[in-house]
């Protein structure tokens, strides 16, 4: 099992206050295997020693956020989710729609989520409060979408405050990848940010 944080902004989303440094910091802090640079409308990808880094974009559609996983360019932002789920589809990488149906964040409504249909949806994400796990997990189950966790970090501190744990023997990228698709995931909240949880684990 790896331990992956698939939602982590660092300065080039512009946002974010996390560097490079601490990505690394907190990371090995909090025992982290993996985690996915989903930067905003901008490429997230680098090479740290030690933690796997997955490439990806959280892109801005018409009609809310999109990300890629496994991107080996960036895509465009403001076009359709659908043509930016197809841009996403011909590199190769992974669609996951991230804080669904948190229109206050951008998230996509539940119609064009089943229009996409996604790799995985992100069931937890430490940053939504009114978030319904069971709900979201259904809506997967409904779409064949693996189950996905992720912090979205925008400060060091929060970094895998939410994360997966991803069934692979082998620790790499592609690995990581490839286990998705196959759905061998398992979402871990440890903790809301700034609120404390005990932790919930959904196997």
């Amino acid at each position: 099992m790896l331990k992956v944080d698939f939602h982590v902004h660092t300065k080039a989303s512009g946002d974010s206050k996390i560097s490079e440094q601490d990505l690394v910091l907190w990371a090995k802090k909090r025992d982290l295997d993996g985690v996915a640079l989903t930067e905003h409308d901008v490429l997230g990808k680098g090479n740290v020693e030690g933690l796997l880094i997955i490439p990806g974009e959280e892109v801005s559609t018409k009609q809310g956020h999109l990300i890629g996983l496994g991107l080996k360019k960036p895509i465009p932002k403001g076009m359709d989710a659908l043509l930016t789920a197809d841009k996403i589809r011909e590199q190769g990488a992974l669609v996951v729609v991230p804080h669904p149906m948190e229109r206050l964040r951008n998230g996509l409504d539940k119609r064009t989520i089943e229009a996409v249909q996604p790799d995985a949806i992100e069931v937890f994400n430490s940053r939504s409060f009114f978030q319904n796990p069971d709900k979201l997990m259904k809506l997967a189950d409904y779409l064949d979408a693996a189950f996905l966790a992720g912090s979205d970090a925008h400060v060091p501190e929060e970094i895998g405050l939410a994360y997966t744990l991803v069934e692979t023997s082998e620790r790499s990228v592609e690995g990581i990848l490839e286990a998705v698709r196959r759905k061998k995931t398992k979402p871990i909240l440890v903790r809301r940010s700034g609120l404390l949880l005990r932790v919930k684990k959904f196997f």
